[in-house]
C-alpha cells in the first residue's frame, strides 16, 4: 500500500523550491539540484513531486486558491458588473504585488516558453481550469446588465476578453518594468463607465 501524500509538507516543499527557483531560475533547474538545496534526498523529492513541471503545477495550484479567495472578498458587494470587472482586475493585480509574485509570473512565462509540448498542454489545462468559468461569469453579468438596462449594448465575450488580456498585460509589464498600473486602471475605468447606465 502505498503511503499517503502529507498535503501539508508537500506545500511547504514547494514553496521552499519556489525559492531556489527565484534564485536559479527555470531553466537551470534539475530535480537533483532541487533536492540538494531543499536538503532532502532525491526519492522523497521524487515522491512529493516527480518532475518540475510537477512541482510548478503545484506551485501554480497554491497560488491559484490563495488567489481565488482574495479576488472574491474583494468582489464582495459589487452589484454593478462594470465595477465587479474594475475590481476584478485591481484585485488580481494588488494579489501579485503585495504576494511579491512578479518574479513567479515571469517563471511561469518562461515555464510555458520552455515546456515540452506535454507540459504546456497540462500547464494550459490547469489555467483554463479557472479562466473558463470567470470568463462565462463576467459575460453572463455584462450580458445580464445589458438586458436589464444597466449597461450599454456592448459585445460583452470581447469586452471580458478585454479584461483578461489587460489583466496578463499588466502583471506581465508589472514584472518586466516599472508600470505605473494605477494609471491603466484609471484609463481603462474612464473607458468603460461610460458602458454604464446608472437608474
Amino acid at each position: 500500500m502505498a503511503r499517503p501524500v502529507d498535503l501539508e509538507r508537500r506545500r511547504e516543499i514547494a514553496l521552499q523550491a519556489l525559492e531556489v527557483l527565484r534564485t536559479q531560475g527555470l531553466q537551470q533547474a534539475t530535480m537533483s539540484g532541487l533536492a540538494k538545496a531543499l536538503g532532502l534526498k532525491r526519492p522523497t523529492l521524487y515522491f512529493y513531486f516527480p518532475s518540475i513541471p510537477d512541482l510548478f503545477l503545484a506551485l501554480v495550484e497554491i497560488h491559484r486558491e490563495e488567489e481565488v479567495a482574495w479576488v472574491a472578498e474583494r468582489l464582495a458587494g459589487k452589484t454593478h458588473p462594470i465595477d465587479a470587472m474594475l475590481a476584478f482586475l485591481r484585485a488580481e493585480h494588488d494579489f501579485v504585488r503585495e504576494r511579491g509574485l512578479d518574479d513567479f509570473m515571469l517563471l511561469m512565462a518562461s515555464f510555458w516558453a520552455t515546456g515540452s509540448p506535454d507540459d504546456r498542454a497540462r500547464f494550459r489545462k490547469r489555467v483554463l481550469r479557472d479562466l473558463l468559468p470567470a470568463r462565462q461569469l463576467f459575460t453572463a453579468l455584462l450580458m445580464q446588465g445589458v438586458a436589464e438596462g444597466r449597461i450599454r449594448p456592448i459585445d460583452a465575450e470581447g469586452l471580458v476578453d478585454v479584461v483578461f488580456c489587460l489583466q496578463d498585460g499588466i502583471l506581465v509589464q508589472g514584472g518586466l518594468r516599472d508600470l505605473d498600473a494605477d494609471r491603466v486602471f484609471s484609463t481603462f475605468e474612464s473607458l468603460l463607465l461610460p458602458l454604464r447606465i446608472d437608474a
